[in-house]
């Protein structure tokens, strides 16, 4: 890695690029991960937890086009993209994205040579949706996959990201399951998996039934809830396959009963209301609100129920 990434950075337009390039690289990350290993595998007798987080392929959102690159991907184009008819700003995200397929696919090679990879299970995934930052648009590789909105938005395309899991002897190759899940059930599943109970107040469900192929034996959330409080604040409720979203929830009055969803706030912004069945409309392109105010009261119920002031 050090070569490769030294070569990228030779031309570095000065100093601070190249602080912040390395920053963005996670410079040393996926070694010092491979050293972690190393030493785990000394004494194979105690399991282990590992946390691995690569910064790649976010952007640096203070940069702009008056920045050394001209745009916040602060990654140089990889010879393989160069002769691509594409604009600069996705040829620095194309290579982001190959940094990271390289470093997780060194990592997992460093499982394969410790012995390790057949006793270890492996989880990948993402804690949001594709970005639009730093010049790079999510639009040009189709990195949302037909779903609707990015990162910040309560769209699917903004909440629904991948989640592999790789466990030898457990989970067979090429195995797709649909259960509903949220990142709150991760920890639940690591204890459920290291044979401890979660004693401290927790919203997760473990998902270690679907992993085992156990579909009978999983418990399902009631719904799911999100919260965001820019762009005007949003809030979303999944009861699958219902999707209720709030807009302008920070300026209008959400705990009004729905017949009053309509009054404006003292900023002039209505609350916007949207329902969407995301298993017949995935795009969540019909808003069906109107015609489901059975649906949209029982989920706005859920979505009070759920809300806490995080003051």
């Amino acid at each position: 890695m050090q070569s490769e990434l030294a070569r990228h950075l030779r031309s570095a337009p000065n100093e601070n690029y190249l602080k912040s390039a390395l920053l963005l690289h996670g410079y040393g990350l996926a070694e010092d991960v491979q050293r972690y290993l190393a030493e785990r595998a000394k004494d194979r007798s105690k399991p282990f937890f590992l946390y691995y987080a690569p910064i790649l392929p976010h952007a640096n959102n203070e940069a702009d086009e008056t920045s050394p690159l001209g745009h916040g991907m602060e990654a140089p184009a990889d010879p393989a993209f160069a002769s691509r008819d594409w604009p600069a700003v996705e040829k620095a995200f194309a290579s982001a994205m190959k940094f990271v397929d390289r470093d997780v696919g060194a990592v997992m090679a460093q499982l394969k040579a410790l012995n390790l990879d057949e006793n270890t299970i492996v989880m990948l995934s993402s804690d949001n949706g594709p970005h639009s930052e730093g010049g790079h648009k999510a639009a040009f590789f189709q990195s949302s996959g037909g779903l609707t909105g990015t990162k910040r938005d309560l769209t699917e395309g903004g909440v629904r990201v991948p989640f592999i899991v790789r466990w030898p002897g457990k989970i067979k190759p090429g195995t797709i399951n649909e259960h509903v899940s949220g990142f709150q059930d991760l920890m639940p599943t690591a204890a459920d998996l290291a044979g401890v109970k979660v004693t401290a107040e927790c919203d997760g469900i473990s998902f270690l039934p679907t992993l085992l192929g156990n579909n009978p034996q999983q418990k399902q959330h009631p719904y799911l809830y999100w919260n965001f409080n820019e762009q005007g604040g949003k809030r979303s409720v999944l009861k699958w396959p219902w999707k209720l979203i709030h807009r302008n929830t920070a300026s209008a009055d959400t705990s009004a009963p729905s017949s009053a969803k309509k009054k404006k706030s003292a900023e002039g912004k209505s609350l916007i209301v949207e329902l969407f069945n995301v298993e017949r409309d995935s795009t969540e392109s019909n808003n069906i609100a109107n015609t489901n105010p059975r649906i949209v009261e029982e989920l706005t119920t859920s979505m009070q129920q759920a809300w806490r002031d995080p003051k």
